[in-house]
């Protein structure tokens, strides 16, 4: 018998013919509704993503809808704090709001969940299918606890999710995910199934409450839209590839003759793509637009559930790095609104320059939508006029604390009404008086010879007549002096004392952790939140003559595990660590020559936004061209070998290396001795111009 997985593949190949072959998604969905095996749960602020009838199914979410309420029953008052409601009793008064996207059971598995809360007197409203902003927006218009939306975000057909969210509608943090994700697994392996009760909730009219929220709040000015739209001079096309969104531009604006839509039909199986909003998807939406010509011009493509946008205006396309600087820039000067901005750090400095020459402070978090949290609630005392990030993902001032993909076109609308300038013409105009920024994953090498005067020199050489660049390398205040280079030092952890954590926060310099995220003691976890100072790094094992069965625990990964399952395990230790930055081998010799492998760990990787390091040593390595093929930052590093050298010499030879060549890097077991030892050379390093950096900083050059 076929597995669900070999089903999905066939239901995703070019051969598949939807008039011909949906038997195969009826087999998915019989087995989805009926299959009694267990799944691994692994929910971190994107909440839970598996395979629709693998790991996705009725039974299984039957078990997380027991787990969130078991723990509002067990929470302690911290737990209840973050929640949002001072004890279960409140839960049951204010009730959850239930809803999903457009893919395979969601209403099903909406009713699997949603029984478990009615069963323990918890008042259930239910939205059908609702965009993720419109979760938020009903959580504070019906003054409810919390939102279970069924949604695996961007990702493809044969994935199905679950998000929480709590009381003030924002992503759940990981004080939250981190015990939902333990109690579910406690309760997996024993559940009983029972099948799931019609659920007697109260249906709601999510768009309708949505509406309601962005016009009580003030967030949108409606009014200027309606009086631009009403002169027909726009042209505004909404690609909404199948997903939640769908006929909500038009709702919104109420069935406006300018609106043209795209993909738009009911397709669980998005017509066979990738249904994100990227420049491929971004196609139809082009051609359209390009062979219109009336003044003003929109296009926007969604994500499935409405929390990411991204924009084209007829003359080139606009992603998330220019227009959060748009709006933030609209907002400051069109709007005259006082606040602060808010970025992630993968996210282009465009903005930022913007920012200080309007003296508005810029605040930049590490990469997940659920840092803006500080900014964005209602309570916030530094209110963001914008907080947005590279990922397509933006909100706002006065609007929901959640990435919001409707607030962004309805934010475009009023830029267009108010400034009477196409996306694009407003861009080139912050251009002119701020500069230009080109936002792109790629990277380059510079000669460390070059640095400052002579590289700047040579780039102007080649720079075309009449155009000015200016040209920033910086990594720290001391990068353009003489022998100015950079180190970053690591530690690779297999253990935490006592001793080591004070050693470590004694450390006067940024270092970062590799850890190993799995088989972990209970203990491991918490003795890392007291190491101050660090950045993370996912130490994981893979495909090694070294790894034996003591390994087990710690998840290898192999050569002969799927896509699959290479991926549910990167994205486990992201749940687990989710402030990591990046992913580096442990043993893996074998893994990094084979790059089918490779290519399964980079492709998810990517997708959390992880940069990858090889420190394998092994000579034949192809990490370089699979992260090259998918254009992701990567390195191969040496770290610290006793067989090789002695351990003073080792870093000797990496501080020396700094100045020679611009930078280098130290991998060292983490130990009381090798903490020692760096700590000594903090002076050494200064004396010769190096700057310590952490692997991030280090990465980008």
């Amino acid at each position: 018998m076929e597995s669900i997985t070999q089903i999905w593949k066939k239901i995703q190949a070019p051969e598949f013919n939807p008039a011909t072959d949906m038997a195969l998604v009826e087999q998915v969905k019989q087995v989805a509704l009926t299959s009694q095996d267990p799944a691994k749960v692994s929910f971190g602020t994107s909440g839970w993503r598996g395979e629709i009838g693998s790991e996705f199914t009725l039974r299984n979410l039957q078990v997380v809808g027991a787990a969130i309420v078991r723990l509002y029953r067990e929470a302690t008052p911290e737990l209840f704090a973050a929640l949002g409601v001072k004890d279960f009793a409140e839960l049951q008064k204010r009730g959850v709001v239930v809803g999903h996207d457009n893919r395979l059971l969601g209403h099903e598995f909406c009713e699997a969940v949603a029984d478990q809360f009615a069963k323990a007197g918890v008042k259930v409203y239910y939205g059908g299918e609702m965009p993720t902003p419109e979760f938020s927006a009903a959580i504070e218009m019906l003054g409810a606890a919390c939102s279970i939306n069924m949604t695996p975000s961007h990702n493809p057909s044969h994935y199905n999710g679950i998000k929480f969210n709590p009381a003030d509608g924002g992503p759940a943090g990981p004080e939250i995910t981190n015990v939902i994700t333990k109690l579910s697994n406690e309760m997996m392996a024993t559940w009983k199934f029972e099948p799931v009760s019609k659920v007697d909730w109260e249906i709601i009219d999510s768009l309708k409450i949505y509406k309601e929220f962005l016009i009580k709040q003030g967030t949108i000015k409606f009014d200027r839209i309606k009086e631009f739209i009403k002169k027909g001079r726009l042209t505004l096309v909404c690609d909404h590839v199948h997903g939640s969104t769908r006929r909500r531009p038009a709702a919104l604006l109420d069935d406006p003759t300018c609106l043209i839509t795209l993909r738009n039909e009911d397709d669980s199986l998005f017509g066979g793509i990738a249904p994100e909003p990227s420049s491929k998807n971004l196609e139809k939406v082009r051609k359209v637009l390009d062979e219109n010509k009336t003044v003003f011009r929109l296009g926007a493509i969604f994500d499935p559930d409405g929390d990411r946008i991204r924009f084209y205006d007829g003359s080139r396309e606009i992603d998330m790095n220019s227009f959060g600087a748009i709006a933030f820039h609209y907002m400051a000067t069109w709007r005259k609104e006082k606040g602060v901005v808010a970025k992630s750090v993968a996210t282009s400095n465009f903005v930022n320059i913007i920012a200080e020459k309007l003296g508005v402070p810029v605040m930049e978090t590490p990469v997940g939508f659920k840092n803006f949290r500080p900014w964005l609630s209602r309570s916030a005392k530094d209110k963001a006029l914008v907080a947005f990030e590279e990922s397509d993902g933006i909100s706002g001032l006065n609007n929901t604390l959640e990435k919001d993909a409707q607030f962004g076109l309805l934010m475009a609308l009023e830029i267009l009404a108010t400034t009477g300038m196409n996306l694009g013409e407003y861009l080139d105009k912050l251009y002119e008086e701020y500069g230009r920024f080109y936002p792109t994953r790629s990277g380059f090498e510079v000669d460390k010879s070059l640095v400052g005067a002579p590289l700047k020199a040579k780039v102007d050489a080649i720079a075309p007549a009449g155009d000015t660049l200016n040209l920033i390398l910086k990594v720290s205040e001391s990068i353009f002096r003489d022998n100015a280079s950079i180190m970053s030092i690591a530690f690779q952890v297999t253990r935490l004392t006592p001793e080591l954590i004070v050693a470590l926060n004694d450390l006067e310099f940024p270092y970062d952790l590799l850890i190993t995220p799995f088989g972990m003691g209970k203990e491991f976890f918490p003795d890392l939140d007291r190491v101050k100072n660090k950045e993370l790094v996912l130490w994981l094992l893979m495909e090694s003559q070294s790894l034996d069965s003591r390994h087990n625990k710690l998840r290898p990964i192999r050569i002969h595990h799927t896509e699959q399952q290479i991926e549910n395990v990167i994205n486990e230790a992201k749940t687990l660590v989710p402030e990591a930055k990046g992913i580096a081998t442990r043993f893996a010799e074998q893994a990094v020559e084979h790059k089918q492998l490779l290519q399964a760990v980079l492709t998810p990787a990517k997708e959390q936004s992880l940069w990858f390091m090889d420190l394998s040593m092994n000579q034949k390595s192809k990490v370089k061209d699979a992260c090259k093929d998918i254009s992701m930052k990567c390195k191969i590093l040496s770290p610290y070998n006793p067989s090789n050298s002695a351990l003073d010499d080792y870093i000797k030879q990496r501080l020396r290396g700094a100045a020679r060549s611009g930078m280098s890097a130290m991998i060292l077991p983490l130990s009381k001795e090798s903490i020692a030892k760096v700590k000594a050379i903090k002076a050494k390093a200064e004396s010769q111009g190096t700057s310590i950096v952490n692997l991030s900083t280090f990465m980008k050059y």
